[in-house]
């Protein structure tokens, strides 16, 4: 990375070169895709020497600004470039990072749709246009279902807003229904992206042992489970596999996910389940939920059959919405 940035510094185009061989696409500020690099770094040439190129690190993205207003991020693996993405900043408008929570109980989903708009997306949309010169459209990590909560949600949007963040998370708040909270809001590059940065989401899934009418839509529902016959049935699911099985709709071409942990953990007479992804697919984890409860409670083995032998027309037991929650997300 540093030998990178020296190399734009001092327009050394053979160590320029060399870097970029294993860098598969360029997007640059026009839109277009590269895929060649003596084409990336042609179109890197505008901006060697660059006299005064800055490098900033947003969480694990590493984002290169080139005064006056062009900013590269690039996307590595092990320190070798996979892709890089090139933006101008608009002088009209800036880009914002939101982190937000939400109770989905109300509401028809987070996207917003055509015909309602009782949708969070839309309520938090109509808040934000007041405070901006044009409509706001808001571009979330991901959508969640009717039903379904966020302890921590992320998306971002541009606009031409002249109030301080700090001061807008407050005007905003005080606007907002109480079921939806932001919780942050700062300026970011332009070339941060809500949905196509993400390393990695934790879900979690919540299991009241107990029917407690105040928590209907916040927990679902079943007799005591032992911590160790669940994670004996989920454990298996750690790794890189084919998800089609767990899936509602075969819209994904690719259905290859990676779990990379799940905890299980009870107190009082809740069972929490968090499994942590680099992504994961429409109603995935509500399949995994409901699949591995009718493991546990009859005895079958549809968790591991669908690892097995992946099949969009695999048998799928849905989890209710109510006890699902988006916890965290990394970029």
């Amino acid at each position: 990375m540093r030998v990178f940035i020296e190399a734009l510094k001092n327009g050394d185009e053979k160590t320029l070169r060399s870097a970029l061989k294993t860098c598969e696409r360029f997007r640059t500020q026009d839109k277009e895709i590269l895929v060649d690099p003596s084409d990336m770094l042609q179109a890197l040439k505008p901006f060697m020497p660059a006299e005064s190129t800055t490098e900033s690190h947003y969480e694990s993205l590493n984002i290169i600004f080139f005064p006056p207003k062009h900013y590269l991020k690039l996307n590595l693996s092990d320190d070798h470039i996979v892709s890089m993405v090139m933006e101008e900043q608009h002088a009209s408008s800036q880009r914002y990072r939101m982190d937000f929570a939400y109770d989905g109980t109300a509401y028809l989903g987070f996207q917003r749709q055509s015909k309602t708009s009782n949708t969070i997306q839309k309520t938090i949309e109509s808040v934000l246009d007041h405070f901006a010169s044009d409509p706001v459209l808001i571009q979330a990590s991901g959508r969640t279902d009717k039903g379904v909560h966020a302890l921590s949600q992320t998306a971002h949007f541009d606009a031409d807003i002249k109030l301080e963040p700090a001061r807008l998370v407050s005007l905003m708040n005080e606007m907002l229904p109480n079921d939806i909270l932001i919780k942050d809001l700062h300026t970011v590059p332009p070339v941060f992206h809500a949905r196509f940065d993400v390393l990695q989401k934790t879900y979690q899934y919540r299991i009241c042992h107990i029917k407690d009418s105040f928590e209907h839509h916040h927990t679902h529902y079943t007799k005591p489970l032992e911590i160790s016959v669940l994670k004996k049935i989920l454990e298996p699911l750690i790794g890189t596999h084919d998800f089609q099985s767990f899936s509602k709709y075969d819209a994904e071409k690719n259905t290859v996910r990676t779990i990379k942990n799940i905890k299980i953990n009870q107190e009082k007479t809740t069972t929490y389940i968090e499994i942590t992804a680099d992504g994961f697919l429409r109603y995935m984890m509500r399949i995994i939920i409901g699949n591995a409860l009718n493991d546990y409670f009859y005895g079958t083995q549809l968790v591991k059959q669908a690892l097995d032998t992946p099949d969009k027309n695999a048998i799928k037991h849905v989890a209710p919405a109510n006890g699902l929650y988006l916890k965290q997300i990394a970029y």
